[in-house]
């Protein structure tokens, strides 16, 4: 065997040991690639291309009765926080609470000895100074004196009046009266307190009529003229109650665009308590091609409302104005039309431009498919 022979053979083993240490890790590598590409597909396909599972009601012209259902607030007639005019401690508590008081009763006495004491030497200097004026008048119609002499008699006796007026001005202030006839809450203090103007004393309310407050969309303002008759419930109580609307405010929220609404119920056994939650029945007349969509579609949001609608398979939010709200449907005056499918269920988890799903559609009288 040549020398050249032994060296062919020996770079052929070195090629063939090379080689077979060479092929595995190759072959890994390439399965490695397949799986990160694999993976890269599969996260993609999760994060863009997955469709989120909803319900869909396809919008129809309905028939629309005269109702429509706003919440609101029971206030009272009247209401005020009471508190002392000056500080002073408490000698007198004249009221019982959760009692009815009329108007004008004397609710809480503050300790005035010291006025009273004020106001007898102030009675006294008046007294003898309206009797100085009297001789100094009899005397002037005799000549006996001058007008100079008069006038300053008279000076003196009204500065002693006004001084005498003063004093019982502030012994009145240590008296607090009801400003009018109602019943009377929880009293915070106790007989003997040393209180102060910024003391809360109690609260009175006057609750007959009683006062429910609600706010009405702007499309149906002109309805809630002075004379409007509503009705209203409240939780716990069977009973409906007739209002009528005696005032509003005189613009619109331009943040909720709606309109804040008074009105007055009598309530001559206080069956309706201030607080209360309210549910108003307004009456906006009847419509025969309104677009009403679940109430669960709508989305509320910081300048208004908004549905999510299918179109070509996607979710596209649509900002609308609401009407008439009834227990299960909402009116939408504006942002959609009959035939397009609103989202129903799911829409916490939708997207503008998500993929859809639908696992259940429902539709009103005219209503089809998506």
């Amino acid at each position: 065997m040549t020398k050249l022979t032994k060296r062919i053979i020996i770079g052929t083993v070195v090629l063939a040991g090379v080689a077979a240490l060479a092929i595995p890790k190759i072959i890994s590598l390439k399965k490695e690639e397949a799986a990160i590409a694999s993976a890269g597909a599969s996260g993609g396909q999760k994060g863009g291309g997955q469709a989120v599972s909803v319900k869909g009601f396809v919008v129809s012209q309905q028939n629309l009765d005269g109702g429509m259902m706003v919440p609101g607030t029971i206030i009272a007639n009247e209401s005020v926080e009471l508190r002392s005019e000056v500080s002073g401690r408490v000698v007198g508590l004249n009221f019982s609470e959760g009692r009815l008081v009329g108007k004008g009763a004397l609710l809480v006495k503050i300790n005035d000895q010291e006025l009273q004491a004020q106001l007898k030497q102030a009675t006294y200097r008046q007294e003898l100074l309206a009797a100085k004026e009297r001789r100094q008048r009899q005397l002037l119609q005799k000549e006996a004196v001058s007008q100079a002499e008069y006038d300053v008699a008279a000076s003196e006796l009204n500065t002693a009046t006004a001084e005498l007026e003063l004093i019982r001005a502030q012994i009145a202030r240590t008296e607090l009266r009801a400003p009018f006839a109602g019943r009377i809450g929880l009293r915070a203090i106790s007989d003997g307190s040393y209180i102060s103007p910024s003391t809360p004393i109690a609260t009175l309310y006057s609750v007959d009529p009683i006062k429910v407050e609600f706010a009405v969309p702007e499309h149906y303002a002109g309805l809630m003229e002075p004379g409007t008759e509503v009705s209203f419930t409240i939780q716990g109580n069977d009973q409906r109650f007739r209002a009528r609307v005696f005032a509003s405010e005189p613009m619109i929220d331009p943040t909720t665009r709606t309109l804040l609404v008074r009105a007055q119920a009598p309530n001559a056994d206080g069956e309706v308590q201030p607080g209360a939650f309210a549910q108003v029945s307004l009456p906006v007349g009847s419509s025969a091609a309104a677009l009403l969509v679940p109430a669960e579609a709508v989305i509320p949001e910081a300048n208004g409302q908004k549905v999510f609608i299918a179109k070509d398979g996607k979710a596209v939010p649509k900002p609308i104005k609401a009407g008439v709200r009834t227990d299960a449907m909402v009116q939408v005056l504006e942002g959609v039309q009959p035939g397009d499918t609103v989202i129903t269920s799911g829409v916490l988890s939708v997207r503008p431009g998500s993929g859809l799903r639908f696992t259940q559609v429902t539709s009103g009288a005219q209503g089809g498919q998506p």
